[in-house]
């Protein structure tokens, strides 16, 4: 399974105790950006990226659709720092499923209950789906937006925002892998698509890929 397995949980006074499985293993994020070594990532070819991306997909099936319960789960906090890689095989673990559950994190309708759950998710940014920005209601859509955006994470090795120098005003702007995607698709130049993505592709996976590109 492709989920960190929840083994028990502890209430005292006003603290929740979370008890999970132990896996051996790091976040994707820190597989794919080590600070101390920008240059080396374990997961240095495509196969290896695209096994995280299934094992991924395969945890988020079964949240939503085989989970044994009577509601719609839903996870609420897809993220690249969420996600364990194990070691040695470098297959992925999704951590914390059941952790807004537990805490308290219902669903409720409402302008207190979107506010609140505004404030709960500031900590991933480049994450939320626009409409659950709109109305801070997790979905298991937003969930599935969420995963595209660490799918994004795997092709090129970025965070899902960063600051990046604007030559024409002289000043640092906030960015997002979206809308690096979308740059990379929809830009202009003699290079064409196929050198865009090439281009926008994380070069530490050396080109152990085939581009194959076509508009739907």
């Amino acid at each position: 399974m492709s989920i960190v397995k929840l083994l028990g949980v502890s209430i005292s006074g006003e603290h929740i105790y979370l008890v999970y499985e132990f896996v051996q293993g790091s976040d994707l994020g820190l597989c794919l950006r080590n600070k101390m070594n920008p240059h080396f990532t374990v997961l240095s070819t495509w196969m290896s990226r695209m096994q995280i991306a299934t094992d991924v997909a395969h945890g988020l099936d079964y949240i939503h659709n085989t989970a044994g319960l009577s509601i719609d789960m839903v996870h609420k906090h897809v993220k690249s720092s969420g996600i364990i890689v194990t070691e040695p095989s470098f297959n992925a673990k999704i951590c914390h499923f059941g952790a807004a559950e537990l805490c308290g994190e219902t669903r409720e309708d409402g302008p207190q209950a979107a506010a609140a759950a505004e404030r709960q998710f500031e900590g991933v940014r480049g994450y939320m789906s626009p409409e659950f920005k709109a109305t801070g209601v997790a979905t298991q859509k937003s969930d599935v937006y969420a995963f595209g955006v660490v799918i994004l994470e795997l092709m090129t090795g970025t965070e899902p925002v960063r600051y990046k120098f604007d030559r024409s005003s002289g000043n640092h702007r906030l960015i997002s892998v979206i809308e690096t995607a979308r740059e990379a698709v929809e830009g202009g130049g003699e290079e064409g698509v196929e050198g865009r993505l090439r281009r926008w592709t994380d070069k530490r996976l050396r080109d152990s890929f085939r581009w194959t590109w076509r508009r739907s």
